[in-house]
């Protein structure tokens, strides 16, 4: 009976359909397009600051990140790729939780959406891009993007396509409306367009076309005025040249294009300096796109000498040595002309630099060649407030997004910024010890996995994008710690999606089995959740913000109306009600005005905005009173506000979340 059974055939295993790897990479490549084109699109429209902009966009990268979850090759992860994320999603975990201690929960839940979005992107492109030559064209494709972002920008001015609205007091702000964020959109892809242009594996069309980008990139950095963009480039710079596999050929590429720019330098502030006539701003247009055809032809030279001529031995140490030599020459001349520019005093120079640095005010002078020299702002303010927020609440903070609810009390700027001008201050100024922790691991985890991606790649070209990789992220931790960009769509979404490929390229050295079918039963939760977050977090605060960015357009009725719709989604905040007191205000209708500004004060006492409508309305229907007890409310929470605004209706612009 054992024979009989032993001789009968057996069934052999049904074998899964193997796919077809093209078709695999063209669907990981389709995933990653999508955040690519959000901050593209948003690039072009405002940058994506407030939600109503960026909102529907992270609904879309949250099922976008469901999709991926569910239908992704399931493989081993290394801890470092589950840390990452997962850091994000704790941020926004930790900043959704916030509301219940936050003195504006609105705030708080859409500062929630932003780190969502941002773990969705992570996630995405961490999970579509296993194998190495889609992470080389997912790093093309984003860093391509900003390059190409740049030199049409360039393009427009040289060509007349700009008008004086793309500056302001002297500074390119372009549709991002900031310098700051301006510059940050195109200086993150600099370092990874440089090393897919140095690269041997890069076609001669690509490299051709990121050595343009790089150059393009580069050079729009100046005419923005953002000395953060260029402290964070050169910093950046230093980690992309010391984990740089080839230093030598990658130095090649950027040498000419940073000597190109310091050239055209002068010409670059031509709008700083000369005003913002069609002269200026053509000369400054050109100039970029001087320095990005600088860039093209150093590449092309390159690649067109790679196929002729390849280093090694001797040669190759010469060479080593020579560039080694240029560059301690350049790092001396460096140190002189900072020697010359202290006039041999370089203690009393930083000193002197530090009291700017504590002044108020913005760093704008008629007569000045070029904002780069000073160290001005108003940041040391900001970052006081900050320091001192974090002391009195280390562990939980204010809650998300209320750093301006601190910042109106115990500031003394007249300008009175919404965020810190440092995101790692203002996390830990607004969630405390845990959001600061959580911050430094969602960035300095893709960092970390990018050098260990250096170090045990087998590729060189793995290794020397990965050097890429690791400076863009630094430039974009470094600029965003001294500025606000992260709040900023069209300036984040580039830098996220180069943490998810750092992530991606993370070598293996084990398989984690045991832990693999839980990974797979909680999938389906894991995309039910996030889904349903972004559903319920982001899109009733896009919804309102888009109704009172309407009530704020709108005459009478009209804008009463569209106050009302927004108060329909949004439960949290007085914001609403403050659209309807100022619109009544404006309408003459003191009495429901009055009646409006009283339930917003009573919903946010904390909100100076509805106090200043309350003592308003109060004084227009003659009880002085009640005028006074709202005024002196006015003056404890916003001490610093402008006098001339203490007898006038706030503009909207504090009411945005």
């Amino acid at each position: 009976m054992a024979e009989t059974i032993a001789e009968q055939p057996v069934a052999p295993p049904r074998e899964r359909r193997a796919h077809s790897p093209l078709l695999i990479d063209l669907i990981a490549f389709g995933f990653v397009l999508v955040p690519v084109v959000a901050a593209l699109r948003l690039a072009g429209r405002g940058g994506g600051y407030t939600i109503n902009e960026w909102g529907s966009w992270a609904v879309v990268l949250a099922i976008a990140f469901a999709v991926v979850l569910l239908t992704a090759e399931r493989r081993p992860l290394h801890p470092i790729q589950l840390a990452g994320p997962a850091c994000l999603f704790g941020l926004f975990g930790w900043a959704l939780l916030s509301i219940t201690w936050a003195s504006w929960p609105e705030n708080a839940l859409v500062e929630s959406a932003r780190f969502l979005q941002a773990g969705c992107i992570v996630s995405i492109c961490m999970l579509v891009l296993p194998r190495p030559g889609v992470r080389r064209a997912a790093v093309a494709l984003t860093a391509g993007a900003v390059g190409l972002l740049a030199l049409l920008i360039a393009y427009g001015l040289w060509r007349g396509g700009a008008s004086p609205s793309d500056f302001t007091l002297g500074r390119l702000v372009g549709s991002i409306g900031y310098g700051g964020g301006m510059a940050a959109a195109v200086a993150v892809g600099v370092w990874p367009l440089v090393a897919l242009a140095s690269d041997r594996a890069s076609g001669i069309a690509l490299r051709v076309v990121c050595g343009m980008g790089a150059g393009a990139a580069m050079a729009l950095v100046v005419p923005t005025g953002a000395r953060a963009a260029v402290g964070a480039l050169a910093l950046s710079a230093l980690v992309f040249f010391v984990l740089c596999p080839t230093p030598l050929r990658s130095g090649l590429v950027a040498a000419p294009v940073v000597v190109a720019t310091a050239l055209q330098w002068t010409t670059l502030n031509a709008a700083y300096v000369g005003g913002t006539t069609s002269g200026e701003i053509r000369s400054v247009g050109r100039a970029v796109v001087l320095v990005a055809v600088v860039g093209a032809v150093v590449a092309l030279v390159q690649a067109l000498v790679d196929t002729q001529v390849q280093l090694h031995g001797t040669v190759r140490q010469a060479a080593g040595l020579g560039a080694a030599v240029v560059v301690v020459a350049a790092a001396g001349l460096g140190v002189g002309i900072a020697f010359n520019e202290a006039n041999g005093h370089p203690l009393g120079w930083a000193q002197e630099r530090w009291h700017s640095f504590q002044e108020n005010g913005n760093p704008y002078q008629g007569d000045a060649e070029t904002r780069f020299t000073s160290v001005g702002g108003g940041r040391y303010d900001l970052w006081r407030v900050a320091v001192r927020v974090f002391h009195n609440h280390p562990l939980n903070g204010i809650g998300a997004g209320n750093f301006a609810r601190a910042y109106y009390e115990q500031g003394r700027s007249r300008a009175q910024p919404q965020q810190a001008h440092s995101e790692p201050l203002e996390v830990a100024a607004t969630l405390g010890m845990p959001g600061l922790l959580l911050w430094v691991g969602a960035l300095g985890l893709p960092i970390a996995a990018a050098g260990i991606t250096r170090m045990r790649a087998r590729l060189h070209a793995e290794r020397l994008l990965a050097a890429g990789l690791a400076a863009g992220i630094t430039e974009f931790a470094a600029h965003s710690s001294v500025d606000w960009t992260w709040q900023i769509a069209a300036d984040s979404i580039p830098a996220f999606i180069l943490c998810g490929v750092a992530l991606a390229g993370l070598p293996l050295e084990g398989r984690d089995v045991p832990w693999r079918v839980v990974r797979v039963a909680a999938r389906p939760v894991v995309a039910a959740l996030v889904v349903l977050s972004a559903l319920v977090v982001t899109l009733p605060a896009t919804f309102a913000q888009e109704s009172l960015l309407a009530s704020y357009g709108r005459p009478g009725a009209a804008a009463i109306t569209q106050a009302v719709r927004a108060g329909r989604y949004d439960r949290l905040s007085s914001r609403p009600l403050v659209a309807q007191a100022r619109a009544q205000l404006h309408e003459g209708n003191a009495a429901a005005a009055l009646t409006s500004a009283g339930r917003a004060v009573a919903i946010e006492p904390d909100y100076w905005v509805g106090w200043q409508l309350e003592f308003l309305a109060a004084r227009r229907l003659g009880d002085g009173r009640l005028a006074a007890a709202a005024q002196a409310q006015v003056r404890r929470l916003n001490p610093a506000l402008p006098l001339d605004l203490r007898f006038q209706i706030p503009p909207t612009a504090y009411d945005h979340y």
